[in-house]
């Protein structure tokens, strides 16, 4: 993560994650991932509440997309609308002390979409920077195994 630039990283324990090949009844599956997602989604309001940021990205949803990824990118819209909602998970209000918080902007990643509503293009310098953004994002995209380059252009809807 450091190696990347980032400066905070969170794991979550994989436990309330199950394994979904094992064979299980319907009604078990039902349970385990309303559970499942009950959790997930609870993590995403925790985060947007913690860091409370005005814009969240999230990664594009592909159907190619693990299942977990999947996950959580579908979860993430409904966070950013429930972190901003008291009587959502009123623990985290109540015994970690958080407040609601509603984030500004939500926005996935759009690869060539048209109906993409912000472009930003990462060849422009940045005079904060004093470089282009994707000279910043070139070694962290090696970093994390991306072998075919940062693009140009990304594109958020």
């Amino acid at each position: 993560v450091r190696a990347c630039g980032g400066a905070v990283a969170e794991c979550d324990p994989v436990a309330w994650w199950p394994d979904f090949r094992a064979e299980r009844s319907a009604t078990d599956a039902a349970r385990l991932t309303a559970e499942r997602d009950e959790k997930l989604l609870e993590r995403l309001v925790l985060a947007v509440r913690t860091w409370r940021p005005e814009v969240i990205v999230t990664d594009a949803l592909s159907p190619d997309a693990p299942a977990c990824d999947q996950a959580v990118l579908l979860h993430a819209k409904e966070a950013f609308v429930l972190a901003a909602d008291p009587a959502a998970f009123p623990n985290q209000l109540a015994t970690v002390g958080l407040k609601p918080h509603a984030a500004k902007k939500l926005y996935a990643v759009s690869p060539d979409v048209p109906e993409a509503t912000v472009a930003v293009d990462l060849t422009a310098v940045v005079p904060e920077a004093q470089d282009a953004l994707k000279d910043f994002a070139e070694p962290v995209a090696r970093l994390l195994g991306q072998t075919t380059g940062v693009p140009d252009t990304v594109k958020f809807r």
